[in-house]
């Protein structure tokens, strides 16, 4: 077994920087194919928002899907931030992946309250753990 982290770990940019994450739409990822992973690390950055609101909620979701196209949410595995200072929002939260189907997206959703037209960038990615075979290939 490799001691380098690198060649054990995948890590998938499942939602890129987004600038224009507008108020209570949904941006969905793109599918993450986890065969032979068993375990994953949801990292999720907002960034400050602009048009002044008062506050924001980010909502993450993870789904899953047999064939990369019709996604449902998996259960239990929906967070919200909300910040109330204009702060940069940040969260890591540990994922079991067995039991899981072979593809995987995060869903995002960032609500204002108040503000002119507010906006925020966020980027969402899932690093893939536990792996069947080392090292890992891209």
């Amino acid at each position: 077994m490799s001691s380098l982290v690198g060649e054990r770990i995948k890590v998938m940019q499942t939602l890129k920087a987004q600038s224009n994450a507008k108020d209570g739409v949904a941006e969905d990822g793109v599918g993450v194919d986890r065969t032979g992973f068993h375990s994953a690390v949801l990292a999720f950055n907002l960034g400050a928002a602009s048009g002044t609101p008062t506050s924001y909620t980010a909502a993450v979701k993870l789904q899953e899907s047999d064939d990369n196209a019709s996604f449902s949410d998996v259960s239990g595995q929906a967070l919200a931030l909300t910040d109330a200072d204009e702060d940069t929002l940040s969260l890591l939260d540990a994922i079991d992946l067995r039991g899981l189907k072979q593809y995987i997206r995060a869903t995002v959703t960032v609500t204002f309250t108040g503000g002119t037209s507010p906006e925020a960038v966020y980027a969402c990615n899932i690093i893939l753990g536990d792996a069947d075979a080392e090292p890992v290939s891209y």
